[in-house]
């Protein structure tokens, strides 16, 4: 399955000093990343090109634990949350998915059943704090 991107992650124009949290999300990702990892930190401080840098590693073709359905979401590009749960339900659904038949509550427990499935899933979320 294609990476479903609603833009993507910006890259760092000079990627440097992060290879210790870099290398806890390999050590993560590689151990079967069960649950949520957040990277939390100032505004600026590179949380996102961090995320941009794993993404790209991890979702290599060549990758052997490559993630079957990778997600990446931008809140600070579409930050609304019924946007962003719609098109997450769509994109776990699978193509032959409907119109999600439920909104805001009831759409997020559908978006965590079809999670649920037994494939590796790996959904950036970008932006969580505009929310606050």
């Amino acid at each position: 399955m294609d990476h479903r991107l609603v833009r993507p992650l910006p890259q760092a124009p000079q990627f440097v000093g992060r290879e210790a949290e870099l290398g806890e999300l390999r050590t993560w990702w590689s151990d079967g990343a069960r649950g949520v990892i957040a990277l939390v930190g100032l505004g600026g401080a590179g949380k996102t090109a961090i995320a941009a840098r794993f993404l790209d590693e991890v979702a290599r073709p060549d990758q052997p634990t490559r993630p079957d359905r990778p997600f990446v979401w931008s809140f600070y590009l579409e930050p609304d949350v019924g946007v962003f749960l719609d098109q997450a339900y769509r994109y776990f659904m699978g193509p032959e998915s409907a119109a999600a038949p439920a909104k805001g509550g009831g759409l997020l427990h559908l978006l965590r059943a079809s999670l649920l499935t037994g494939e590796r899933n790996l959904l950036v979320l970008d932006g969580l704090e505009l929310g606050q």
